[in-house]
């Protein structure tokens, strides 16, 4: 399939050998901005989990950080699917995890799905799992830390852990849904079993805060092409007080 030849093209792209752990870390820096022309920020965006778009040759991916850690990760992987998928369509969704039948959200789910947490791994922790006996109720406390070691390992939410950890476990999704509602009554509220800044959007942890750089570098590079002639200082301003306007004035 077409995102999975993609998705190696993106591993190169961003030098990711097998899985990025927290992608974050590998948009988040200025030799991507550089190289790339890629600008990556954090905002309060209400509702919407995060929003793909182009403007004077950079692609711009915006992503709420007022969600879990795992549900950013998943959000980032998905535009940046949309970027190698479907470049230049801008994109924004509530939740990129419900994508109903619209057909390039389907392929950038798959996409950022087998990014975050390819299929080899999953092979390799269901075997695991199995072998340890994990799913029989008496050992449910074992496999909740397990779900939770997946998540700090591949940056995912918990259900998307146990989702796509579990799925070739059982016969059928009616099934995976009645095992994980009893296995969630089970462990409780998350937050209160596990470092909560995994889990819950923490104010006081850096995941959670809003990612200004890149207006900064916008600022820079704007008033050094106006400086070289490059740019005229009409059209600087108007691309400055853009940018602005997206990152409230910062």
């Amino acid at each position: 399939m077409v995102w999975e030849k993609k998705i190696e093209e993106a591993r190169r792209f961003f030098g990711i050998d097998d899985y990025p752990g927290n992608l974050f870390n590998f948009l988040g820096k200025k030799e991507v901005i550089d190289e790339h022309k890629l600008l990556l920020f954090k905002q309060d965006l209400d509702k919407l989990s995060g929003f793909i778009g182009y403007s004077y040759g950079y692609t711009i991916i915006c992503i709420n950080y007022k969600r879990n850690i795992g549900h950013q990760n998943f959000t980032l992987a998905h535009e940046i699917g949309h970027m190698f998928l479907h470049n230049g369509i801008s994109k924004s969704y509530l939740n990129p995890e419900r994508p109903g039948n619209d057909k390039e959200e389907l392929e950038a789910n798959f996409f950022a799905s087998e990014l975050i947490y390819p299929q080899k791994f999953v092979n390799q922790d269901l075997k695991y799992a199995l072998k340890k006996n994990l799913f029989h109720r008496d050992n449910w406390d074992e496999l909740s830390i397990y779900i939770n070691s997946l998540c700090e390992k591949y940056f995912t939410s918990f259900k998307f852990a146990f989702n796509k950890m579990s799925n070739d476990y059982f016969r059928n999704y009616r099934k995976k849904e009645a095992f994980y509602t009893e296995f969630k009554k089970h462990i409780g509220n998350l937050s209160d079993v596990f470092p909560k800044h995994m889990h819950i959007v923490d104010y006081n942890h850096e995941y959670y805060q809003v990612n200004a750089e890149p207006y900064n570098y916008m600022k820079e590079l704007i008033k050094e092409l106006i400086d070289k002639k490059q740019l005229g200082l009409e059209t600087g301003e108007s691309i400055i007080e853009r940018y602005e306007k997206l990152g409230g004035n910062h």
